[in-house]
């Protein structure tokens, strides 16, 4: 790798490390899995009863039974903010009518922007189970 590419690599690692960024896999059993779920909806209960609070952290709970695989995923609220705006805004330049989708991604981002803490969707399925809440 070269010199830029080190430093390119190691600025990237300190970016995502200082903002908190964080992917955790963990192959466990359906017991474990359950009592992490039960684990997250207390502490979202405990954070959605202390409302109304800013949001900090996006923060992603999934297992897959068949793959026995727990994932947690945990990044900054302005990350995931500024992501779900770019993804609309990229959408924006190959729709066809540019400015109703404009209007979308100001209106959402504004949505965004008053969001309180506490969960956002749970998903439970024969296979699968996620939560998703903020922080």
């Amino acid at each position: 790798m070269s010199p830029k590419g080190n430093i390119a690599a190691i600025l990237a690692f300190i970016i995502l490390f200082g903002t908190s960024c964080l992917v955790y896999v963990e192959k466990v059993d359906q017991q474990t899995a359950a009592r992490r779920f039960a684990k997250a909806v207390q502490k979202i209960e405990k954070i959605s009863a202390s409302r109304p609070r800013v949001p900090h952290k996006l923060v992603c709970l999934v297992y897959d039974s068949e793959e026995a695989q727990l994932v947690k995923i945990s990044l900054p609220y302005w990350m995931a903010k500024k992501g779900v705006i770019s993804s609309l805004e990229e959408g924006n330049n190959h729709g066809p009518k540019k400015a109703d989708y404009q209007f979308e991604t100001r209106a959402v981002e504004e949505a965004l922007s008053k969001m309180p803490v506490g969960l956002l969707v749970e998903v439970v399925d024969e296979d699968e189970r996620v939560l998703v809440w903020l922080e």
